[in-house]
């Protein structure tokens, strides 16, 4: 809708055109964030398979530690561990089949029904970073027993 002026060459008066110029800035805004949630969902998107390959993995490295911790006599350790191994198998294969939101959906409700799980993984995590963060600082083995190594090794 144009509205015309009655002076010939007369602006619009100044309040109307700073109430035009905000709305489409406000629309430009709206139209930049959709495109950055649209980009930053299918970049997600792309990712997925390998994100359920990586659970996968991590869900069976997990699980083999268990069986040592079983061999070692601690099954209540065990036990959170395989918890914490079989919930993450379960995401692995949901990442595949799952849209992003229905996946943050997902971890919010596993992080309200079972914060202990999830702060049981933290702790897995963090320990599994600090062994390879130790491993990657360590010479190579030389193979032979500490006490035949030479001195100042």
């Amino acid at each position: 809708m144009e509205q015309t002026y009655s002076a010939e060459g007369a602006a619009p008066p100044v309040g109307e055109s700073a109430k035009a110029a905000a709305e489409r800035a406000r629309e430009e805004g709206r139209r930049i964030i959709e495109t950055v949630k649209s980009d930053a969902v299918q970049a997600v998107e792309e990712r997925k398979s390998a994100a359920a390959t990586y659970l996968s993995d991590l869900s069976s490295a997990i699980h083999r530690g268990s069986e040592e911790l079983r061999q070692k006599g601690r099954e209540g350790s065990a036990s959170l561990v395989d918890a914490v191994a079989e919930e993450l198998d379960r995401m692995g294969g949901r990442v595949g089949r799952t849209g992003v939101q229905e996946m943050w959906s997902d971890f919010e409700d596993l992080a309200h029904r079972r914060p202990g799980l999830l702060f049981g993984a933290a702790i897995l995590a963090g320990f599994g970073a600090a062994r390879f963060a130790m491993s990657a600082r360590r010479p190579p083995h030389s193979g032979a027993p500490r006490s035949q190594q030479p001195k100042g090794a």
